[in-house]
């Protein structure tokens, strides 16, 4: 394995793990409930600091050099220098305390978790880089360049190596069958689209008891129902879903739903009524967020009207839209989502 290489591509990723944390704005929250905010950001805090742990692994596998080190100086008393990864040293024993509980985690975040209880660090290592540390003989520059290491050794192991091309490949495969859904979608089915991004979710009295497969054939049969009721999905052309777990809000959905642009052109209330169905598909317990209405929030805009040769307008939708669904489960996945498909698309 080619750690600097594996390292670069893990810090290429990031900007989606970036969205991953901004998408967070956009979530199924009343946005008129006054605790909708404190919901939303207590999220976002989360997924920031997880996105923390991957850019500290990715920046420790960019590099063999320490943290620190003691250099002799003309007056003869060594100096303690200070390399590019000391800026974590006073930062790493707040990621340990971050509580992953119900998450299956990425594998880099998993390393760093694995390391720091192997490495047996406290907080009193972590004060200061020059005195005394936990480990005796050693001062607290030297366990943490320890620290960094072990993670640089724990990387190079055939069992996570072979974790993070599993997880590699399979997001490979799910952004290959979508670029391609999309490619279809607007070669056979319409040269212009209407792209809707919406999120369903449900309400927080809820949301707790709702499993994944419930809310999977709540969203079948959404789906199915779309054929005899013409007013809403006229022009309905296909649709890509990802289905996502929070402690919060519980099993919720995250789609792009695709209409010929020919026939409908009214994205933000379309996704609105579509929301308004998918509340009565799940008997009042759903709630949904319209993306297309806060669509000035986005700085790279892959949603609302599309044409065939707006190639950077369908860019966006791939990389950055799509991206997102594809990219999600490399930073996280929660276990009550259990081993079934949580990505899908029509056909």
């Amino acid at each position: 394995m080619n750690t600097t290489n594996n390292s670069n591509s893990l810090r290429e990723a990031l900007p989606l793990y970036i969205h991953l944390s901004n998408e967070c704005i956009y979530d199924v929250d009343d946005p008129n409930d006054p605790t909708a905010t404190r919901t939303v950001e207590s999220h976002e805090g989360f997924i920031a600091s997880l996105l923390k742990i991957e850019m500290f692994v990715a920046d420790v596998l960019a590099t063999n050099e320490p943290a620190f080190k003691l250099v002799a100086t003309q007056v003869g008393r060594p100096t303690l220098r200070r390399r590019r990864l000391a800026e974590y040293f006073a930062k790493v024993y707040s990621f340990s305390l971050l509580d992953t509980t119900g998450y299956q985690l990425s594998e880099h975040v998993q390393l760093f978790f694995d390391c720091w209880v192997a490495a047996g660090m406290t907080q009193g290592d972590l004060v200061s880089p020059r005195g005394y540390s936990s480990k005796l003989g050693q001062e607290p520059y030297e366990v943490f360049n320890d620290f960094l290491a072990l993670i640089r050794s724990q990387s190079k192991t055939p069992a996570f190596i072979k974790r993070v091309n599993r997880r590699k490949e399979k997001s490979i495969r799910n952004c290959k069958s979508g670029c391609d859904y999309i490619d279809a979608l607007f070669e056979f089915r319409s040269s212009r689209m209407l792209v809707l991004r919406i999120d369903f979710g449900y309400r927080k009295e809820f949301a707790q008891q709702v499993t994944a497969k419930e809310a999977k054939e709540d969203l079948a049969h959404f789906l199915r129902n779309r054929r005899g009721n013409r007013e809403l999905f006229g022009g309905w052309v296909g649709h890509i879903w990802k289905l996502e777990w929070s402690p919060v809000k519980g099993c919720h959905f995250h789609l792009i739903f695709f209409f010929r642009g020919a026939e409908r052109w009214k994205d933000v209330f379309i996704a609105q009524q579509l929301g308004i169905y998918w509340e009565k598909v799940t008997d009042d317990r759903g709630v949904y967020w319209n993306c297309n209405a806060a669509k000035g929030r986005y700085k790279r805009l892959g949603i609302g009207m599309l044409e065939y040769h707006d190639v950077e307008k369908i860019a966006v939708l791939k990389n950055d839209v799509l991206g997102y669904l594809v990219k999600t489960d490399q930073c996280l996945k929660a276990r009550r989502l259990g081993d079934g498909d949580c990505f899908g698309r029509g056909e």
